[in-house]
């Protein structure tokens, strides 16, 4: 296109092809010279629609990327918490039952230590529902003062993360749909105005007033250009 056109952020990029297209419009006499090269009224139009798609695809990608964030934000949150929560109920069960190995095997607490997100939610889940299940377990470990009600606390907690990883990963995978959707209607768009923008160097090859008054560089160009 030209230099800088490339860099610019998107809602910069409609404003800027939507002046282009405006002065074309509205100016009777380049409204003219562009109709000698074959541009009509529709496909002027067309470039007002691409824009206001852009626009919209832009729009709704950042509130996908918003929504992730946050999303991601509060799973992290409450993962901390059920990690945290889980590795000391851990340590505490290794001690009440020292003298239980076959009850510390039942409940994993030699097994390697998970650091992926989505194992140490299933363990954790698996872990206090193991316990809440078992009256004898629930027993020794309450001398330890692991009660009932902590453990519940721990099941609801990783239960109800586990429903929310699925809830982020919903919203993870339609921000990178938006993403396609936005970067393929950038795409659309810009290939449409590097055309108009060609036709009109060509035209005004040596009015470079005209070519200012177009919003672009008074330069020839013979293609188009990524810088």
């Amino acid at each position: 296109m030209f230099k800088g056109f490339i860099k610019k952020s998107i809602p910069e990029k409609v404003e800027w092809i939507r002046f282009f297209l405006n002065v074309i419009v509205n100016n009777p006499e380049i409204s003219a010279d562009f109709s000698n090269y074959g541009v009509n009224e529709e496909q002027l139009n067309k470039g007002f629609e691409l824009t206001d798609k852009l626009l919209k695809d832009y729009n709704k990608c950042e509130e996908m990327k918003a929504l992730k964030s946050s999303n991601y934000a509060f799973l992290m949150s409450t993962y901390e918490k059920i990690k945290k929560d889980y590795y000391e109920k851990i340590e505490l069960s290794k001690l009440a039952l020292k003298d239980y190995p076959i009850l510390a095997v039942k409940l994993f607490l030699y097994s390697k230590k998970q650091t992926k997100l989505i194992k140490v939610m299933e363990k954790a889940k698996l872990f206090s529902e193991l316990i809440l299940n078992d009256e004898e377990l629930l027993s020794i470990l309450n001398k330890k003062n692991i009660t009932r009600e902590k453990i519940q606390n721990l099941y609801d907690l990783a239960k109800n993360n586990y429903k929310f990883l699925i809830t982020y990963t919903i919203s993870k995978n339609s921000y990178h749909a938006s993403v396609y959707t936005r970067d393929l209607s950038e795409k659309q768009t810009v290939s449409y105005i590097s055309d108009f923008v060609k036709i009109a160097y060509i035209i005004y090859k040596n009015k470079k007033d005209m070519i200012k008054k177009l919003g672009l560089k008074p330069k020839k160009i013979t293609g188009v250009s990524n810088e």
